[in-house]
C-alpha cells in the first residue's frame, strides 16, 4: 500500500506548489432544487455525476499511520469502555447499589448522551476545526472516564456515563472529517475507516477481559482509570412501572410531539435557501437512507446481544466476571479478520453483495442463542455466536462510511459522521432499552415462581434473542430493497 499521495495504477496526479494532491471525486448523490442553483449551493448535495476538485496535503507513510492509530485508539474507547461496564456491571450494582433500572442506564446512558449531541458536534466540527474538535473530545472523555472510578452512588455513574458519551460525539464526527481531510479516495481511506470500524469490537474485548481481571483482582474503578490513562497517552430503564409515571408520559410526550416540529422546520428552511442541520431531501435518497436504516437495526441488535449474552454467562450459567471476559475472547479476533478483509476487498466487490452477506452471518448469532441450551458446552453455540456477532456490525459500518462520505459535500464531513453516529448510537440505546424491557416482562410473566432463578431469566433472554434475530432479519431485507447496484465502492478516482 502507498502512502496517500502516491498512485502507482493511474497517471501521477498534478500537485500544486503548496504541497497538495488533487484528485476528481465524483458525487454519487441525488440532484438539488429545481429553483436552485447547484454551483452556487455549498449548503446542499452536489449533482449526481458532478466532478468536484479537491486538494490533499502530501504526506508521508508514517504520518498516516500515526493518524490512523490515533483515530482507531480514540474511536475504540467508547467500546473499551462498555466493555468493562457490561462485564463488571454485577460488581458495581453490589457495591453502588444499583437498582435494576440504573443498572441498565450506566450502560445506556453513553451511547444516548453521545446520539443526542453527534449531529451537533459534527456541525461545530465543519464549522471550527476538526482537530481542535478532536482533541478536545479526547481530553474531555479522559476527564470525564477517571470521574466514573470516583463515583459514589448509581446516579454519579450513570451522570458521568453520559458525560464521557458527551465527550465522544466530539471525537466521531471530527474523525470522520479528518480522513476525509487527509486522505482521497483509495486504499488508504478504505483502510482507515476500516481500521475506525475494527477498533470497536477489538476496544469492546479488551474492556471486556481487562475489566475481567481489574473487576475480581483490584476492583472496577481501576477500569475506569486505566482507560482514562490510555486514552491521555493516545492524544432507557429496565424497570417497566417507571414508563408509567406522569413525568415519564409527559417527556415522551413531549419527545415524540418535537419531532415532526423539527421535520417542519427542517423543510422551512430548506424552503428559505437557509442552513438546515439535516436537509430533508437527504431522506429522499434511498441508498442513504437505506444506510441509516441499516446501522440502527444493526448495532441496536450487536448492543443488545452483547449485554444479554453477558447476563446469559454469568446468570443463567453462573460463570464469573473473569470467565465470561475469557468466553468474549473471540470476537476480537473475528473483528480484527472482518475489517481487515472489508479493507482489502472493499473496492474490488459490490458494495451490495458484502453487505448482503454480512446481514447473513449477523443472523446467525441471535439464531444460536435462541435455541440454546444452558447445558451446552460453550463450543457448541456460544463459542460461533460470539465469534460472527461483530462480524455484520463492523463490516456495514466501514462501508456506511465509505457511501455516506459521497452523500456529503467536502465542507460536510463532519456533519456526515455525526449522521451516521448518531444513528448508530440511537440503535444502540433504542435497541438495549426495547431488549431489556422484553426480557424482564417476559421474565415477570413466567410460570417459574422464582423470577429471578437462571430458568426464569432464561425465558427472557430467549425472547431477546428472538427479537435481535427479527432486527438482523430486517437488516437483510433493507438491503435488498435500498442498496441492490449500488457496485464497488472505495475506488480510487484521479485526475
Amino acid at each position: 500500500m502507498s502512502p496517500p499521495s502516491v498512485n502507482n495504477d493511474v497517471p501521477t496526479p498534478e500537485t500544486s506548489s503548496y504541497g497538495y494532491v488533487e484528485a476528481a471525486t465524483t458525487y454519487p448523490t441525488f440532484a438539488p432544487r429545481d429553483n436552485q442553483d447547484p454551483a452556487k449551493d455549498d449548503e446542499h448535495q452536489p449533482l449526481l455525476g458532478q466532478s468536484v476538485r479537491v486538494k490533499y496535503r502530501s504526506i508521508s507513510r508514517a504520518k498516516a499511520l500515526v493518524i490512523i492509530a490515533c483515530i482507531a485508539c480514540t474511536t475504540g474507547t467508547g467500546s473499551l469502555l462498555n466493555g468493562h461496564v457490561i462485564v463488571a456491571l454485577p460488581m458495581m450494582a453490589h457495591d453502588l447499589g444499583l437498582s435494576v433500572d440504573l443498572m441498565f442506564m450506566a450502560v445506556a446512558a453513553f451511547s444516548l448522551a453521545s446520539g443526542c449531541t453527534l449531529l451537533l458536534s459534527g456541525a461545530v466540527a465543519d464549522a471550527t476545526s476538526s482537530i481542535l474538535m478532536f482533541l478536545l473530545g479526547c481530553f474531555l472523555q479522559c476527564l470525564f472516564t477517571s470521574a466514573c472510578g470516583f463515583a459514589q452512588t448509581g446516579m454519579q455513574l450513570v451522570a458521568f456515563r453520559a458525560l464521557s458519551g458527551v465527550a465522544a460525539s466530539f471525537c466521531l464526527p471530527a474523525a470522520v472529517s479528518i480522513i476525509y481531510d487527509t486522505f482521497p479516495a483509495g486504499p488508504w481511506r478504505n483502510a482507515a475507516f476500516a481500521s475506525m470500524g475494527g477498533s470497536q469490537p477489538i476496544g469492546f474485548s479488551v474492556g471486556l477481559v481487562g475489566g475481567g481481571f481489574l473487576a475480581k483482582d483490584a476492583g472496577w474503578p481501576w477500569g475506569f482509570h486505566v482507560v482514562a490513562l490510555t486514552n491521555t497517552c493516545v492524544v432507557t430503564t429496565a424497570d417497566t412501572s417507571n414508563i408509567r409515571t406522569p413525568t415519564n408520559i409527559f417527556l415522551l410526550g413531549l419527545s415524540l410531539a418535537l419531532m415532526p416540529a423539527f421535520v417542519a422546520w427542517v423543510s422551512r428552511q430548506e424552503h428559505n435557501n437557509r442552513p438546515a442541520l439535516i436537509p430533508n431531501s437527504l431522506w429522499r435518497n434511498k441508498i442513504s437512507t437505506s444506510i441509516c436504516i441499516n446501522i440502527f437495526l444493526m448495532w441496536g441488535a450487536y448492543n443488545a446481544f452483547e449485554q444479554v449474552i453477558n447476563l446469559f454467562f454469568q446468570e443463567v450459567q453462573g460463570l464469573d466476571a473473569l470467565e465470561t471476559a475469557l468466553h468474549f475472547l473471540p470476537q476480537p479476533l473475528s473483528g480484527l479478520l472482518a475489517n481487515l478483509a472489508v479493507g482489502l476487498v472493499v473496492h474490488r466487490i459490490r458494495g451490495d453483495w458484502i453487505i448482503l452477506a454480512t446481514t447473513i452471518i449477523s443472523c446467525i448469532s441471535p439464531l444460536l442463542m435462541a435455541l440454546i441450551d444452558p447445558s451446552w458446552s460453550y463450543w457448541v453455540a456460544a463459542f460461533p455466536a460470539v465469534f460472527l456477532n461483530t462480524v455484520g456490525a463492523d463490516i456495514i459500518y466501514t462501508i456506511s462510511n465509505l457511501l455516506i462520505m459521497f452523500v456529503f459535500p467536502g465542507s460536510k464531513q463532519g456533519l456526515a459522521g455525526g449522521v451516521l453516529n448518531t444513528v448508530a448510537q440511537i440503535g444502540n440505546s433504542l435497541g438495549l432499552a426495547v431488549v431489556a424491557l422484553l426480557a424482564e416482562s417476559i421474565t415477570m410473566h413466567s410460570s417459574i415462581e422464582d423470577k429471578k432463578s437462571p430458568e426464569a431469566l432464561m425465558e427472557g433472554y430467549r425472547a431477546a434473542f428472538w427479537f435481535m434475530f427479527a432486527l438482523s432479519a430486517a437488516s437483510f431485507l433493507v438491503s435488498c430493497w435500498g442498496l441492490h447496484g449500488i457496485g464497488r465502492v472505495g475506488r480510487e478516482v484521479v485526475a
